[in-house]
């Protein structure tokens, strides 16, 4: 009788360490960004995350970081905080002039403000006052005809968007 009870507690214990779930993956870096950037994917939201080893400069984890999106409203107060400190709080956005000719050459270097009627109303001003201080330049150079008005908006080009430059 004492057999058979030891027997039976030593098949349970064997069977109490046995189990029909999969033993749990390692909680790796890719894994808990992932159930956290995916905790919300039945909603339809679309996440991205890049992780790079600021020693070393490799990529540790990346999900759509290539894909382009609109950023959430939280992710602008980390631009704004960045521009802030990459060309300090005084810097201004410049757009230049410039005549080839009969054709007049508008040079954009990311002025936001350009043009927009919100902000030239909260200015007080009108969205093409940009335009009469140049007017004015223009017709004390004696310039009395445009062929043609050239805006130019690739000074941002080189710029890169959703990733890093490779080296």
């Amino acid at each position: 009788m004492m057999a058979r009870r030891l027997a039976a507690l030593l098949l349970i214990g064997l069977l109490a360490g046995c189990s029909s779930r999969p033993a749990a993956q390692p909680q790796t870096l890719e894994n808990r960004l992932d159930q956290v950037l995916n905790r919300n994917g039945a909603t339809g939201a679309i996440f991205s995350g890049r992780v790079i080893d600021l020693q070393t400069g490799i990529e540790l984890y990346s999900r759509n970081s290539n894909r382009p999106m609109m950023p959430a409203s939280n992710m602008k107060l980390f631009i704004t905080a960045a521009a802030l400190d990459f060309l300090g709080a005084d810097y201004r956005f410049k757009t230049y002039l410039a005549l080839d000719g009969e054709d007049l050459w508008v040079i954009g270097t990311g002025d936001p403000a350009t043009g927009d009627p919100r902000m030239a109303k909260a200015a007080g001003k009108k969205p093409t006052a940009i335009f009469d201080p140049w007017a004015e330049a223009l017709q004390q150079r004696g310039v009395t005809r445009i062929a043609s008005v050239i805006y130019y908006d690739r000074a941002l080009d080189d710029f890169f968007h959703g990733r890093l430059p490779r080296s």
